[in-house]
């Protein structure tokens, strides 16, 4: 078993050295800059390598980047439609590059438009440590109260859609606007950020995917890689 930690790369406030004090040999980290659903080139990869096993003197602990975590599906590959033979081509051509230096454990996701999703990113826990939190009546009001579905009732109860417009109305223009950065794209993993109209538009494209038309995509993007 390898000792590894999660690395959002240069951007990151922790950086290669902190890391180096936790004890642990191997990062886990993603090509995030790179645009969605675009090839990882050989270049970009060891570019990223050279920074993590990188070492200033012979005491410092050498590491090496163990996971690419993860490799993003682009959403054309998920819903079958659009450009996804292209961009399974892309994923072919990124997991070869990830294999020929030494990466061989690479996470995906196949979850419909968005990969993870959280309400609040900076939530303060009773210890005073900072979390990352999902709140289901936040999710409400910002898909009833800012990106304004008309099929809310689908998904939610009426008392919930009640409750969520309350949490919203008492809400300050600070936390407003943090709520819809975390939702449009703020975690540290994703330099991917929607606008409202792009999101709207990935949800309408998803409404016509059921459970079962999501998974046979799955295998068939499996079978293709």
């Amino acid at each position: 078993m390898e000792l590894t930690f999660r690395w959002f790369g240069p951007n990151d406030p922790a950086n290669i050295s902190h890391i180096r004090q936790v004890g642990v040999t191997g990062i886990v980290t993603s090509l995030n800059h790179i645009k969605y659903g675009e090839k990882w080139i050989d270049y970009e990869i060891k570019k990223r390598k050279k920074i993590i096993n990188e070492v200033k003197s012979s005491k410092e602990l050498k590491l090496k980047w163990s996971v690419a975590e993860s490799l993003p599906v682009h959403n054309d590959i998920k819903s079958r439609s659009g450009k996804y033979k292209y961009y399974i081509d892309q994923y072919k051509d990124s997991l070869v590059n990830l294999s020929k230096n030494q990466i061989k454990t690479i996470c995906y996701n196949f979850m419909p438009l968005i990969d993870w999703v959280r309400t609040d990113l900076n939530y303060k826990l009773k210890n005073n440590a900072i979390a990352l939190k999902y709140d289901h009546l936040k999710m409400c009001a910002f898909e009833v109260m800012i990106l304004k579905i008309k099929d809310a009732d689908k998904r939610y109860t009426k008392k919930q859609i009640i409750k969520a417009k309350e949490i919203f109305k008492k809400m300050k223009n600070s936390e407003k606007h943090s709520l819809k950065k975390s939702l449009l794209g703020g975690l540290a993993a994703n330099d991917r950020k929607f606008s409202i109209n792009e999101l709207k538009y990935e949800i309408d494209r998803f409404k016509e995917i059921n459970h079962t038309d999501l998974r046979n995509n799955l295998k068939n993007f499996l079978v293709e890689i």
